[in-house]
């Protein structure tokens, strides 16, 4: 009996030399990997940092908060907000009923179509630090009057703005060379 029970242990404890090291714990959470918090799913971009792709299936959002940290349930691990994905906001079942969204310190970059078509979307801070904002990114939010580009902001792709028909001030602050 003790000499097959030794046997299983040594049996299971090579098995597990066979596997890569993340399948080795349930709860390792790896680049590519998607979590859920606070109505949002968030991909996992390095070991401290996560992008927002958009909100969870079948959630009705109408003031989106992005907050500067989220944390991954499974693993209990935080990650720092740096990123809203490509289309993240775009063709949802949300997007059209958005009015206001608030953007964390933390973020970097704005990504391609990012709010193309929140039709309602009246309110967003763009913060300093921000450096990149993709193609179409808000065009079509119809009801977006005024935003304020950070100095930060490097890169600005073609038609951000387009057809942002109530858009009314679009002031620059200084832009840095």
């Amino acid at each position: 009996m003790k000499t097959r029970l030794i046997s299983l242990l040594l049996a299971f404890s090579m098995a597990l030399t066979f596997l890569p090291v993340g399948a080795v714990s349930a709860f390792a959470a790896e680049t590519g990997d998607t979590f859920n918090f606070n109505g949002l799913t968030y991909e996992i971009t390095s070991d401290t940092t996560a992008k927002v792709k958009g909100p969870e299936a079948n959630t009705l959002l109408t003031q989106v908060i992005i907050p500067e940290k989220a944390t991954n349930s499974l693993n209990g691990k935080s990650y720092t907000v740096t990123a809203i994905a490509d289309k993240a906001f775009r063709n949802t079942s949300s997007n059209g009923e958005i009015t206001s969204i608030t953007l964390p310190d933390s973020l970097k970059e704005i990504g391609d179509f990012a709010f193309f078509s929140c039709l309602k979307l009246e309110d967003i801070n763009l913060p300093d630090g921000l450096t990149k904002i993709g193609y179409q990114a808000f065009q079509n939010c119809y009801s977006l009057t005024e935003i304020t580009i950070p100095s930060s902001v490097t890169t600005m792709s073609s038609h951000v703005f387009n057809r942002c028909i109530g858009l009314k001030k679009l002031p620059l602050k200084r832009i840095r060379s």
